[in-house]
């Protein structure tokens, strides 16, 4: 009697039709597109907060701000990548993935150069708006969108792959600003990090081309004729989205984990030495926080695949109840795994947030709906440090920033559960 040998799994590389969206790129294409998404995600990071943080002291003195001034100018540049990332999901509709990279990796470029002769407060804020506009907002959503609208029942998995770039560039790259500032400073780093985002970055406009090439991607004719200012198309933007469909209770929910997140990072070395955590303690947090944010990422691609985007939500928001209230009991040990906590419910959102708009609405007005989605994230990471900076400033004390930020977690995790999009 023979007995059969057990045939070992091997690692799908090539994804199988069902998990793709029909009409889009298929085979060794699609594999490209979850690649792309990958590397969208390092591309953003001389736009991204772990990147630029290295660079706060000397751009403070080269172009003669004050600490103050030079954070609110910041803060203004974040804002206005917000809005870039609806005209970015526009563009990525009417003109194609291929030519939006395009044109993301050179004003990525361009705005590493203006911010390396920057002199003064003017040049500084529209160097800074053009790295945080191309770099932390278009970058990621680009590669949201071209994971988005090729793959269905992975969709999740995929999405989850893209943020693995981040985790990768927020764990790796930091070292690397640190060593070119070392060797060249704070002006000649930014012209090198322009030129090999022109080198590394610009020419894989050709790949996206060849990846997406004859799909039937969303993609709307431009009209010749003279287009509405911009403020008529947000406001028209505005009418359309389906705030009484879900799209309003969606919108909540995902902007939580951001501006908690962001309040939570911001504060760390203040708030967990209130907690009797060192500052190499914090630094440990924060390396913490990164992994278990891609640990979370995993996990939330899976679970919006297997059991839908209201479950995800659901557990993203009660993951960040419980890290608020760890941090309410101000212990190192509570501090410590509430910043683990916290990476999951932002590995969760990352995931979540790029498949709940495609899942619930449809492929059709994709760019422009992610687009809002994502504007509206960016622009909570913005106002995030306030709560914490005004109860400390109020009480000497952050616990009523964290009950606030609490109570707000715990309010999208009942609105998670009440929610019922209508299409």
């Amino acid at each position: 009697m023979s007995t059969a040998t057990p045939r070992r799994r091997r690692l799908r590389l090539v994804p199988p039709e069902h998990a793709l969206v029909p009409g889009g790129a298929t085979g060794r294409k699609a594999s490209a597109v979850a690649a792309l998404g990958f590397v969208a995600a390092l591309a953003s990071s001389p736009g991204q907060s772990y990147w630029l943080s290295l660079f706060v002291d000397d751009m403070i003195a080269g172009t003669g701000m004050g600490r103050t001034g030079f954070s609110a100018v910041y803060a203004g540049a974040t804002v206005f990548s917000a809005a870039m990332v609806l005209v970015v999901g526009g563009a990525f509709d009417r003109r194609g993935p291929a030519t939006t990279w395009l044109a993301i990796a050179l004003g990525l470029a361009a705005g590493s150069l203006l911010m390396s002769v920057a002199a003064g407060a003017l040049v500084a804020l529209v160097a800074l708006g053009m790295l945080r506009a191309f770099g932390q907002g278009s970058f990621p959503l680009v590669g949201t969108l071209l994971v988005a609208r090729t793959f269905a029942s992975w969709r999740g998995r995929a999405l989850a792959v893209s943020h693995l770039g981040s985790t990768l560039a927020a764990a790796a790259l930091p070292p690397v600003a640190a060593g070119l500032l070392a060797a060249f400073g704070w002006r000649a780093s930014l012209q090198v990090t322009a030129v090999a985002v022109l080198v590394a970055i610009l020419p894989i406009a050709l790949v996206v081309r060849w990846a997406t090439a004859g799909t039937a991607g969303p993609r709307t004719p431009v009209a010749r004729t003279q287009r509405p200012r911009f403020a008529a198309r947000v406001a028209a933007r505005a009418r359309r989205f389906p705030w009484r469909g879900g799209g309003g209770t969606l919108l909540v929910v995902l902007c939580a984990a951001p501006l908690i997140s962001t309040a939570a990072v911001f504060h760390a070395v203040s708030l967990l030495d209130g907690s009797g955590v060192t500052r190499a303690g914090a630094a440990g947090a924060l390396s913490l926080l990164a992994v278990s944010g891609a640990l979370g990422a995993v996990f939330g691609g899976t679970l919006v695949d297997r059991a839908g985007v209201r479950a995800s939500l659901v557990t993203m928001s009660a993951l960040l109840t419980v890290s608020m209230g760890l941090l309410l009991v101000s212990v190192p040990v509570t501090a410590l795994a509430a910043f683990a906590v916290l990476g999951l419910a932002s590995g969760v959102n990352a995931t979540g947030s790029g498949a709940a708009w495609a899942r619930t609405f449809g492929l059709e007005r994709l760019g422009e709906l992610q687009g809002v989605g994502d504007a509206a994230r960016i622009a909570a990471a913005a106002v995030g440090p306030l709560p914490l900076a005004i109860a400390l400033g109020a009480t000497g004390a952050y616990a009523a920033g964290l009950a606030g930020l609490g109570v707000l977690a715990l309010f999208c995790a009942v609105l998670s559960v009440r929610w019922h999009p209508v299409r």
